[in-house]
This record gives structure tokens, C-alpha cells and sequence, in this order.
């Protein structure tokens, strides 16, 4: 979609529908992912015929996302945190681009030719995957092909609790890319991520929505917050489930409740004797109209963005990004298809030839918004 109400993002592009499964989905059972649920509705459409559990291509989608305008020096209002900044493009939201059914022969052709591209180069793409041991053995078989992780592709991962953070933030690291960034959405337990933060460059944190969400403790939230050192922080919501102290004049769909620290959840009435005093780490929680929820965190909002940086080791990234440009330019009323590798590399030989030297350069640098908090923004170089 070229619009989203995603809040660290400005468009999604699905180059698949449906999903192997995962701990909020399995085939045939069901569960609360928000993306199963809206291909169970439409189950039957022109959009989605199959079933969730049923993984599908639609190839020709990144190509659009590609060709969409370049927002950098544009302002959103509704999402100032993004002001100035190039597109960003959320690359797989209504499902998981790197399940099994999906070779790797068509994420290069499909993904990686099209964020490279002359129009693709202008966005920075963000692919999120609960894959990431098969996104970091894609990004080993791309270099086997001659072909670099792109420089404007963040690689992510979806944790949801401890077992799948150490599951998952070990493959996440392996992935060559420049950027690696993490979703805890939703977040349904306490999750230490210090372990992996040296390589991290993005933490998101968000609650669960839907009929069947269950409240997310804000001691969980502070904690990812306050040991996340120096590497940005993005509180995207609470979810349905809002802090009791934050849920004044806001229409309720539930009696409060209390979380605590483990995600147990007691009714105020029947809480038990030995713990009718809430604990210091004990939240009370209640569930408002999902329109209503907002991510206000002591007092403030946190929508810290990383920069994508530029340096020698992504030299060889822009030489070919622009090798690929030239190539599409030429050849892009007629329809052509993106070059192959071989082409790309025969193509390199010819540009080295004549070549004038050229400076590519990021201008990075960090602002700090009143409400929104400090965030770092960046200035990609245009083709």
C-alpha cells in the first residue's frame, strides 16, 4: 500500500501473501496475527484466494513500490518523526516473505533487483521476517551470485518473548546488512536483547490488538528502553490494552485489570489475598477502542529512527546500484527485464572502463523534536 497507518513507516509492498506459520499462527488452528486475520476475512477475494497457511507470489508489486514518489525533504504531519526522510517501505507485512515455498531465485529477482533499482535506490526499504535464519543464509547465497546485500535494505526480525529473541537475534546478526533492526510486536513477555546489541541498530516495541490482544506490562517496555544504550527506540503502541493512568475520557471495553511482571493476569475482584496491594512491578491495565490507543511512555513519545550510514564497505554497493541505474535507463521504455548478475558484472566491466570518479556521501545528523524525542535522520544520495 502506498499509504499506511503504520507509524515507522510510510508503505508496505507484499511481493507474497500467507505464511508458514509461527508462534501467533498455525495452519488449520489459527491464532491473533493481525495479517492471518485479515486474509482469513477476505479468504475467497481476487487478493486472496488462498488460505493464510497457503504462501503465494505476486510478482510485479516491488516494482510499483519502486516507481512510488521519493518523500525526501517532504514533511507528513501525521508522522513528523519521518519529516525530511526518504520513503520507507515495510516489505512483507501480510505475511512472511521468506517461508519455504519461496525460492531464493525469485527474492533476488522480485526484492533485491527492484530495491536497487533506479527508482528503488530513492526509498529505504525495511524486511521483516520471523525467518531470519533464512534470510542470513539468502543474504551468503547473493554473494555466491556476485551480488552485495543492498545498502538501503534494513534486515529485521519479530520477537515476541525470550525464547523467540534467542531464537531469532543470533540469525538476525548473520544477515549482511548494514542495518538490523528488531520488532517486539506484540510484546507478551519480558525480553533482555542486551546480548545482541552491539549488531542491533533499531528496537520497535508495541502491544497486541485485535478481539484477542493480551495487555503488555510497561515494566517490559522500560526495560528494552532504558538497556537499549545508544541504539534507537521506537514505541509504536500500547496495543489494545492501555496503561489505567493513561485511559481518562478514552472509551473502555473492559473492567480494569492487573499484569504482572511475568504477563499473568488477575480480575481486580478476585485477585488473591496474598497479592491484593499491586507489586512495583504490577501494572493496571484496560481495554479501550483500538482508534484511541497511543504510545505515550512517562510522559513522552519515543520514535528514534536510525540513519542509514555510508561508508568504504558499501563503495562496491553504490558502484553497482549505479551501473544498474544506467542499465534501466537505458532500457526502460522498452520493458526490459532488470539484469541479470552475469549482465550486471559485464555491464561493470564496460562503465570501469571510462568511469569519472565520484564522491557518494550521507549527510547525517540528529534532531530533537519537542514531543516526539531525539531522533537521527539522513539525506540519501539521489541517482
Amino acid at each position: 500500500m502506498k499509504t499506511t497507518k503504520i507509524e515507522w513507516c510510510d508503505s508496505t509492498a507484499n511481493p507474497t501473501v500467507g505464511c508458514d506459520g509461527c508462534e501467533l499462527y498455525e495452519a488449520g488452528v489459527g491464532g491473533t496475527c493481525y495479517a492471518a486475520a485479515i486474509h482469513t476475512r477476505f479468504c475467497g477475494s481476487p487478493a486472496y484466494p488462498e488460505p493464510f497457511g497457503v504462501v503465494e507470489t505476486r510478482p510485479g508489486r516491488m516494482i510499483k513500490a519502486a516507481a512510488w514518489s521519493d518523500l525526501g525533504g517532504v514533511d507528513r504531519p501525521k508522522k513528523p518523526w519521518l519529516n525530511q526522510r526518504p520513503r520507507h517501505i515495510f516489505i512483507g507485512d501480510m505475511g512472511d516473505t521468506l517461508s519455504r515455498a519461496i525460492d531464493f531465485d525469485y527474492l533476488r529477482d522480485e526484492v533485491i533487483a527492484n530495491v536497487i533499482s533506479r527508482n528503488g535506490r530513492r526509498h529505504v526499504w525495511l524486511w521483516l521476517t520471523k525467518r531470519p535464519t533464512r534470510m542470513a543464509e539468502f543474504s551468503v547465497w547473493l554473494e555466491a551470485e556476485g551480488l552485495t546485500w543492498p545498502w538501503n535494505l534494513v534486515a529485521m526480525t519479530s520477537v515476541t518473548d525470550q525464547a523467540t529473541a534467542e531464537a531469532r537475534l543470533p540469525a538476525l546478526v548473520e544477515v549482511c546488512s548494514l542495518l538490523h533492526g528488531v520488532s517486539l510486536e506484540p510484546l507478551l513477555g519480558p525480553v533482555d536483547v542486551t546480548p545482541w546489541l552491539g549488531e542491533l541498530d533499531w528496537l520497535i516495541v508495541a502491544g497486541e490488538s485485535g478481539s484477542r490482544a493480551r495487555p503488555m506490562n510497561p515494566a517490559w517496555v522500560r526495560a528494552i528502553r532504558d538497556r537499549r544504550g545508544d541504539v534507537p527506540f521506537f514505541f509504536k503502541s500500547w496495543g489494545a490494552w492501555l496503561p489505567i493512568e493513561q485511559a481518562d475520557g478514552i472509551p473502555k471495553a473492559s473492567k480494569p485489570i492487573v499484569v504482572d511482571l511475568s504477563g499473568d493476569v488477575y480480575r481486580l475482584p478476585k485477585r488473591p489475598a496474598t497479592i491484593a496491594v499491586p507489586g512495583p512491578y504490577d501494572a493496571v491495565m484496560v481495554r479501550v477502542v483500538r482508534q484511541w490507543t497511543h504510545a505515550d511512555l512517562d510522559g513522552r513519545g519515543w520514535t528514534e529512527i536510525p540513519a542509514i550510514r555510508a561508508d568504504e564497505s558499501s563503495a562496491e554497493i553504490r558502484e553497482r546500484l549505479e551501473i544498474e541505474a544506467a542499465y534501466r535507463t537505458v532500457n526502460f521504455k522498452t520493458g526490459e527485464r532488470a539484469p541479470s548478475p552475469t549482465e550486471i558484472e559485464r555491464l561493470a566491466a564496460e562503465v570501469r572502463k571510462n568511469r569519472t570518479p565520484e564522491t557518494f556521501h550521507s549527510e547525517c545528523f540528529r534532531e530533537n523534536h519537542d514531543t516526539a524525542g531525539p531522533v537521527v535522520d539522513a539525506h540519501l544520495a539521489g541517482p
